[in-house]
């Protein structure tokens, strides 16, 4: 298997990705190795349209997505108005515009005049005509790659990981969970857990610089917020590259 380069949380931050990727082909870093990429794709910057695009297109060509807690907010409203509950849908509608900034807009969207339900099926008629909707709805909560788990925020230090994953493979099919591993800061600042066979790549939680050890590594920067960067990890090497917003 393919050495991985990791980028965790974009933000709607499509310039600086491009970014990030030119100057890791100017490394050559690219060459044998699969791009993979922790969640959150959506919100903060101006560019999360064009920026689904790119993924899609990297997703043609090998590169590898888990889920941030940003993209299963709204697959929560989705979930919950497929099977009727208003009560549930109206909470995940309103937690999803609360995050959101800036990802309407992309899309040509103004929330002016507008109820959080007409938004959400707005917002959900333009993924769908983009192309954009099954790839958010099929990104998975994690993946086991050689000895890496990637997850969004991190995995409990008290309980192995068979448990875990079980959980989350029952937890992604479920409109009323907010799994610890994709919405916990907690989870995403611990430096340790009980799984000593794997190391936990994750995002989730900005950090002033990554956290890299043997079996725990941790990667959000703060992209999207001002003077942060987005980075990527290359593993084999555990070079980190760092791309800045001009």
């Amino acid at each position: 298997m393919e050495p991985l380069i990791i980028i965790p949380d974009i933000q709607g931050e499509y310039e600086m990705l491009v970014g990030l990727i030119e100057e890791l082909k100017s490394k050559d870093a690219l060459t044998g190795r699969k791009l993979a990429f922790l969640g959150d794709y959506m919100d903060r910057g101006e560019g999360t349209k064009p920026l689904f695009d790119l993924l899609i297109d990297l997703q043609a060509e090998g590169a590898i997505f888990v889920r941030g807690n940003h993209e299963d907010i709204f697959i929560k409203a989705i979930m919950s108005d497929e099977q009727n509950d208003e009560v549930a849908r109206d909470l995940w509608i309103y937690q999803w515009l609360k995050l959101e900034s800036n990802t309407l807009w992309s899309y040509g969207i103004s929330r002016e005049g507008k109820s959080g339900f007409k938004l959400f099926n707005i917002f959900k008629e333009k993924l769908e005509e983009s192309g954009h909707l099954d790839f958010i709805t099929s990104l998975p909560y994690y993946i086991e790659y050689q000895n890496m788990i990637l997850i969004h925020a991190g995995i409990k230090d008290n309980v192995m990981w068979e448990g875990q994953k079980k959980q989350l493979d029952e937890d992604i099919l479920k409109f009323d969970s907010m799994p610890e591993q994709i919405y916990s800061s907690e989870l995403g600042e611990l430096t340790y857990h009980a799984d000593h066979d794997r190391c936990v790549v994750s995002g989730h939680t900005p950090r002033i610089k990554p956290f890299i050890s043997k079996k725990r590594v941790m990667l959000d920067c703060g992209a999207g917020k001002a003077g942060k960067p987005l980075v990527a990890w290359i593993s084999d090497t555990n070079e980190v590259v760092y791309h800045y917003k001009n």
